[in-house]
């Protein structure tokens, strides 16, 4: 029999109804006889996460929700924002692996690619996002920035759209410096990655094209089966009560 990996999906914002009904429907897609996904908003976070300010106030949040449930049984927490925002100090409160989506899809995305396209969303991130690849060591391979300039609590609104200018900026971008793949730099756009990528290679571009949700939750999977877990020496245990 088949071991399940359980997985809390965290949300690092407020309760947001399309949000919600977007991730009901990629749990649907992604929950099988190898997953368990749980989902869970913050109660103080911010509305969304843009700017470095927004995610401090994120940080403390998801720090509370992983210790409320450190004892339920779940094999991996994921924070559901590409920037990851409170894994350093989360990855010291438990042994538990604590995810960071943007980590995993941008190391993917060299090891598939080596250099990348990154999607972004508005102007304003782009300093953050930047500031993020620098302290991982990906920033060599970054190739192009593609900018839709739409705030994250509208992405979830007139996706044809955005999967429009994606499209047309990833192939006037390549047309000036090729680059090897494309990693999609907020998990609002989780659920178009395989409709771009399938347009793209219909239209002869075979990029992959990587969601940065769909490859923390294979991680996972990954981890549970190797037993890997992060490292103690980088990440020491926090053994006093806080």
């Amino acid at each position: 029999m088949i071991e399940k990996v359980k997985i809390l999906l965290i949300i690092p914002i407020q309760f947001d109804i399309n949000i919600e009904n977007d991730i009901k429907n990629y749990i649907v897609n992604y929950s099988n006889e190898l997953f368990e996904i749980d989902y869970i908003f913050t109660e103080n976070g911010p509305r969304s996460i843009e700017t470095s300010y927004d995610e401090e106030i994120a940080s403390y949040e998801v720090l509370k929700i992983i210790k409320n449930n450190l004892k339920k049984g779940y094999d991996s927490f994921i924070i559901d924002c590409f920037l990851g925002p409170g894994v350093e100090g989360a990855r010291e409160l438990t042994k538990i692996p604590v995810i960071h989506p943007g980590e995993v899809a941008l190391y993917t995305a060299i090891t598939l690619g080596n250099t990348f396209a990154f999607v972004d969303i508005l102007p304003e991130s782009i300093p953050i996002s930047l500031r993020m690849l620098r302290k991982l060591g990906v920033l060599e391979h970054l190739s192009a920035i593609i900018n839709i300039n739409t705030p994250v609590l509208d992405l979830y609104n007139n996706k044809d759209k955005i999967i429009s200018l994606i499209l047309e900026d990833i192939k006037k971008k390549i047309s000036e410096k090729p680059f090897g793949s494309v990693v999609l730099g907020c998990t609002g756009l989780s659920s178009i990655s395989n409709y771009l990528q399938n347009l793209l290679e219909s239209q002869g571009y075979y990029l992959p094209v990587i969601d940065p949700i769909l490859v923390s939750i294979n991680y996972a999977l990954f981890l549970k089966r190797t037993k890997l877990k992060y490292s103690g020496i980088e990440y020491p245990f926090v053994k006093k009560e806080r």
